[in-house]
């Protein structure tokens, strides 16, 4: 029999041990030893469809979120350490890719786009995801990086052809594309334009000039293809002001633009021979913030403005291939059609249009309307089974 064993002390033990795998099991599985967690939930009401490798925007500050979360516990833990965190699935252990387009943690604020292949929200729940934080871990750099690293492109799959974030990267004449695919952008001159505060960290501030990004076939569609980015216009533009082009200048002007009209509206063109294009019903407010996407769905143009599709779909043939150079804020570098505009987050979709419920969430996520934080956890405990005393026969 056992004797000495402490029957008391045992049954504590082992009702604690218990309760520490109850709670691990309740709350999923916890990534390694990382030290803290905090839950967060894409609500099924901000998806539409089933979203797979959905690159979402996850904003770390003291107003976060739907419910404007306080997520400054990040900044107390990690300070300038910005590889020290991890994204998870619900399963709280598979790890998303995650691309750092700020850290400031001296103003409390980083940008962070995350997804990965295999990755899917789902429009019939709510999403469950985990941001983990540790000092004392090692940089997290297999899943996390800044842009152009490796990890960060991870985030975008091939159907984006390009990806600018619109800050100055790596200096102040040029500007640098999140995918692999290297559109790299150079500017007019030195600050020209100029960096600015955006929807998301910088953005550019366009007047008389513009960025010009090399042709290739990556950034030339002859089907299917999208457009996005946020828009300020900072004065009235003139008609055919262009925001993003890539056409041949002389007839016929194959290729495609997006830009706005001395009333205020925004155009989708598409050239296949001939000009076709959808108008927008909004009329921009001045020193506004607007998401806006132009759209060639494989047999017509759309538009869409703040996630919402306006106009009427113009049947259009598919642009066709051009070696044009593809020039933002400008039609050329003279610089005609200049926009006085702050332009942010570019993305090209080519061979995909990524449909309207994928256009509402890219809007809703841009926004930082599409998370919903729980409180910060700390990594459970773990109780030792430890038996004190002796044992006789």
């Amino acid at each position: 029999m056992l004797k000495g064993i402490g029957l008391e002390n045992l049954r504590r033990c082992v009702e604690l041990k218990l309760r520490a795998r109850a709670f691990t099991t309740s709350k999923n599985m916890w990534l390694n030893d990382w030290k803290y967690r905090i839950p967060f939930t894409v609500p099924a009401s901000k998806i539409g469809e089933t979203l797979t490798h959905f690159p979402a925007y996850l904003k770390i500050s003291e107003s976060s979120g739907l419910n404007s979360a306080d997520l400054t516990k990040v900044f107390d833990e990690l300070e300038e350490n910005k590889l020290k965190f991890a994204l998870t699935k619900a399963d709280g252990i598979s790890q998303l890719f995650a691309e750092i387009e700020r850290w400031n943690a001296e103003n409390r604020i980083a940008d962070i786009h995350y997804s990965r292949s295999g990755f899917s929200l789902n429009p019939l729940v709510d999403n469950k995801l985990f941001l983990y934080f540790d000092p004392n871990k090692p940089d997290n750099t297999d899943f996390v990086g800044v842009t152009g690293s490796t990890p960060a492109k991870a985030v975008w799959d091939s159907a984006f052809k390009m990806v600018q974030h619109m800050n100055d990267n790596p200096d102040t004449s040029h500007i640098k594309d999140s995918t692999s695919n290297d559109n790299d952008g150079t500017k007019k001159a030195a600050n020209e334009p100029i960096e600015t505060i955006g929807k998301i960290a910088g953005s550019q501030n366009f007047s008389d000039d513009y960025i010009q990004i090399a042709s290739n076939a990556e950034i030339t569609p002859t089907g299917q293809m999208m457009i996005e980015c946020w828009i300020k216009l900072t004065d009235t533009p003139d008609d055919y002001d262009e925001i993003i082009k890539k056409y041949v200048n002389d007839a016929p002007s194959y290729g495609y633009v997006l830009g706005a009209t001395s009333n205020k509206k925004l155009r989708m063109w598409i050239n296949d021979g001939d000009w076709q294009f959808v108008e927008s019903d909004t009329v921009l407010d001045i020193e506004t913030q607007y998401h806006i996407a132009g759209v060639y769905d494989g047999t017509n143009i759309r538009i869409f403005v703040n996630g919402v599709e306006e106009g009427t779909p113009q049947a259009q043939g598919a642009p066709v291939t051009n070696s044009e150079i593809m020039f933002i804020g400008a039609k050329n570098a003279v610089p005609d059609y200049a926009i006085p505009a702050e332009i942010d987050e570019i993305r090209l979709t080519i061979d995909s249009w990524c449909s309207s419920a994928w256009v509402g969430a890219s809007y809703e996520t841009q926004r930082d309307q599409y998370h919903q934080f729980d409180s910060v956890e700390s990594k459970p405990f773990h109780v030792p089974f430890i038996l004190t005393g002796r044992a006789k026969a």
